[in-house]
């Protein structure tokens, strides 16, 4: 098994807050074009404050099992702590090996300009 997953959060500097926990390899935690809309919303926001998303990364050199394992937990203890995540699901699963349509990509970023970020 590879090591090459990692579990991640998003953080928002005007609250001094965790808004969203994530799993990924590469460049996942950096990519913050393809979101969901609340997190879209939230990076907005910190946009008109002049402030960007705070990414920290968790851990490191996971198998895929152990990030999504460490994945639900994160945001349970963020959900437990009241935190108002911008997840849909509860982690361990998401979206891996999905690959979208050309269209459905095109569809998805037009979509979500309103919310970007400048």
């Amino acid at each position: 098994m590879r090591n090459n997953f990692y579990v991640y959060e998003h953080w928002r500097p005007d609250r001094d807050e965790c808004f969203y926990v994530g799993k990924g390899t590469g460049r996942r935690a950096y990519q913050l074009y393809k979101r969901n809309k609340h997190h879209k919303a939230i990076q907005a926001k910190l946009g008109r404050l002049g402030l960007c998303v705070e990414i920290k990364i968790v851990q490191f050199n996971l198998t895929e099992e152990e990030a999504f394992a460490l994945e639900m937990q994160r945001i349970s203890f963020w959900k437990d702590a009241g935190a108002d995540l911008a997840n849909i699901a509860i982690g361990g699963g998401g979206n891996a090996g999905y690959v979208a349509s050309e269209k459905s990509e095109q569809d998805f970023e037009a979509y979500c300009a309103p919310f970007a970020t400048r």
